[in-house]
């Protein structure tokens, strides 16, 4: 009797550990929980040692055979995708904020965090080092085909970037997946600033102003683009633009695939600057952040301001910034924000939104502009390696992917680049094949897939096996 209590003391320790790492609990608070579980058991708790040190001993030995455990047991059969972030977070111990990077892997139905080392700075040797280090600590070097990084410069640069230092070290190439969240806030923020200027400091005085005046709108009174002469000048000439959008929001709504509330908010918002009235009605919700780190905040501020411009006072010049930065968000960048996270339609996506935002050239230049040349500089995805991804996206035709398999015949780079560029006045003109050359079917063998179709890519059964193999 004795032993099988002991026992179900330990095996209720051992969970409560892992509650307390979970919840954040100190080791002093710990002693109170812990000692009144035991109690609860019948323990005498005088004979039990339950104190902070005990407590903390416990946790450190638990915490040590779980990640030795779950080393041990990892041990995955697909091609793994590298991922790490760095974040500026208090230290364990005080009060000083440093640097901490997140290191995981993921493949096919399947994810695992390999560590949050602490680095000594922010610089790419010191964020290679420590990726390098938790890859060869896990033994998986060898899975690792393609990395997912944000397109900093410290990540990015060509002779101390932390994506070149790794593929040296571990002497091979990967697949660079650039952090498609990241690419498309540089170009809403390069939009925000060609419509209201420069920064002047953290907050943006204008939503800071409409945030205190919150309180006082009247909610059920607020204007669309049917109200504004302006936008329905616009929208005459981008009505099919329009009705797609609407389409598109309403659609993602439905079926609840916005799982934060800041996502869904900007689709129902977009619906209610166009005009149409989301599935589950008109709701505005309380302005939150406005730092001007928070990109979404500028177009959810923006789009709020301009409907309720009636109640709040604005300078001319402010009320044409928020119509120009609301109609680009709606028309342009609800969708491609929406879109953006599915690997295998970027290329075609990519392209697509390039194409829209300069036909937008005939009605604002300077947006059209703005947004083109800031996605010009992260043109990952159309690379002559990542083109390849289309292959594999149900919404590319399949005469676009015959010509596709037809372009891989010609001649490509020895060095294929990573980042292509483009010039502005070519986007019109351009097609998914044009960027496919020989060495597009590098992509295949880094990732070490079936590539048995080579024989017959010129036919429809090389379409089939690029298909089977998706």
């Amino acid at each position: 009797m004795i032993h099988v209590r002991l026992a179900q003391f330990s095996r209720t320790m051992w969970h409560r550990v892992l509650s307390l790492d979970r919840a954040n609990v100190s080791n002093r608070n710990a002693t109170f929980l812990l000692a009144e579980t035991a109690r609860s058991l019948g323990h005498n708790i005088s004979s039990l040692a339950v104190n902070a040190e005990s407590i903390r001993t416990a946790r450190i030995k638990f915490r040590e055979q779980t990640a030795q455990a779950d080393k041990a047991a990892f041990d995955p059969a697909v091609p793994l995708v590298l991922h790490w972030d760095g974040k500026m977070l208090p230290d364990i111990t005080g009060s000083e904020q440093v640097d901490r990077l997140p290191v995981l892997v993921s493949g096919f139905e399947m994810e695992q965090l390999l560590g949050v080392p602490r680095l000594p700075n922010g610089t790419g040797e010191a964020t290679s080092n420590a990726v390098v280090t938790k890859v060869n600590e896990w033994g998986i070097q060898s899975q690792v085909r393609a990395m997912c990084f944000n397109t900093t410069a410290s990540n990015t640069g060509r002779q101390n970037g932390a994506c070149g230092m790794i593929e040296r070290r571990f002497c091979k190439k990967l697949l660079y997946f650039a952090c498609r969240h990241r690419m498309h806030e540089i170009v809403v923020g390069d939009v925000f600033k060609k419509c209201f200027g420069p920064s002047t400091g953290p907050e943006i005085g204008l939503f800071k102003s409409f945030h205190d005046y919150w309180p006082r709108i009247d909610r059920s009174q607020f204007q669309t683009v049917n109200d504004d002469p302006v936008c329905v000048e616009v929208l005459t000439k981008l009505v099919d633009l329009k009705e797609d959008v609407i389409a598109f929001a309403k659609q993602v709504l439905l079926s609840s695939r916005q799982t934060r509330d800041n996502y869904r908010e900007l689709m129902e918002l977009t619906m209610l600057f166009l005009g149409d009235t989301p599935p589950r009605g008109v709701r505005f919700m309380a302005p939150g952040a406005m730092h001007r780190a928070r990109w979404m905040a500028k177009l959810l501020y923006c789009l709020k301001i301009w409907m309720f411009k009636q109640q709040f006072k604005l300078t001319a010049s402010e009320e044409t910034a928020l119509r120009e930065m609301s109609l680009f968000g709606s028309l342009f960048y609800t969708k491609a924000w929406t879109l953006c996270t599915n690997p295998a339609t970027a290329p075609a996506n990519d392209l697509c939104f390039l194409k829209l935002v300069k036909k937008y050239e005939s009605i604002n230049k300077n947006i059209s502009s703005a947004a083109v040349q800031a996605f010009l500089r992260h043109l990952w995805y159309l690379s002559e390696e990542l083109v390849a991804l289309s292959f594999f996206d149900d919404s590319v035709d399949s005469d676009t992917k015959r010509k596709m398999i037809g372009a891989l015949k010609k001649q490509g780079s020895d060095e294929p680049p990573k980042l292509i560029l483009m010039e502005p006045g070519v986007i019109p003109y351009k097609k998914l094949y044009n960027f496919v050359t020989k060495s597009t079917m590098s992509f295949f063998d880094t990732l070490g897939l079936n590539a048995d179709y080579r024989a017959s890519r010129e036919t429809d059964a090389g379409l089939q096996q690029l298909h089977n193999n998706k």
